[in-house]
């Protein structure tokens, strides 16, 4: 579904321009965003298994990463609109 977003947003675009560039520019998003949210899981499972207050700084890391690699996403995909 959001590949035919993705396509509507870039066939607005003068259809003389190269696509190709910004095509790729965007194929790392999806992983930016999965980059975010794990990394910050992993260091608030790091910091609950050392100050032993188990599911809150996970919850809270994964939450951060959520929404800090959405903002990222929404900022990098709003350029191309």
């Amino acid at each position: 579904m959001w590949f035919l977003w993705m396509k509507r947003a870039l066939a607005r675009r003068n259809s003389d321009e190269d696509d190709q560039p910004r095509l790729w520019a965007l194929t790392g998003i999806g992983l930016e965003l999965a980059a975010s949210v794990g990394a910050l899981t992993l260091l608030g499972w790091w910091l609950d298994s050392s100050f032993g207050t188990t599911p809150y700084l996970i919850l809270t890391g994964a939450a951060l990463g959520m929404v800090g690699g959405l903002y990222n996403l929404w900022r990098k995909v709003k350029s191309y609109l």
